[in-house]
């Protein structure tokens, strides 16, 4: 009687691996108005703290550059979180629209006139 071999299997192909899915695109961003609120409000706190700072304590020098330096940059993201709002958010009115505008170019009078 001969030795019986064990039943031979048919090569298999390597398992399928399909090309990773792409990832979700995100959607468009909405400037929602808290958000507005958030980034008006830190540019005014900004230019409050380099007045407080120039007018009450009488920085001088390095202090006082660099008073007008945070005074500037308060004015300037201020007026861009107003002309977010203004221009890039589609759920504020004609009014709104209108306040953040001249919010924005309140903080412009204020970037160039020499309020030190």
């Amino acid at each position: 009687m001969q030795p019986t071999q064990p039943p031979t299997v048919p090569p298999q192909a390597p398992p399928y691996y399909p090309y990773p899915a792409a990832p979700a695109t995100m959607g468009p961003t909405v400037i929602n108005k808290r958000m507005v609120f958030a980034i008006v409000a830190v540019g005014l706190l900004l230019i409050f703290v380099a007045q407080l700072g120039l007018q009450a304590l009488r920085l001088g020098g390095a202090g006082g550059s660099a008073m007008r330096a945070l005074y500037y940059t308060g004015a300037l993201i201020g007026t861009g979180g107003a002309m977010l709002g203004a221009l890039a958010s589609p759920r504020t009115d004609g009014n709104q629209k209108l306040g953040l505008l001249i919010l924005a170019g309140f903080l412009i009078l204020a970037l160039t006139s020499r309020a030190f």
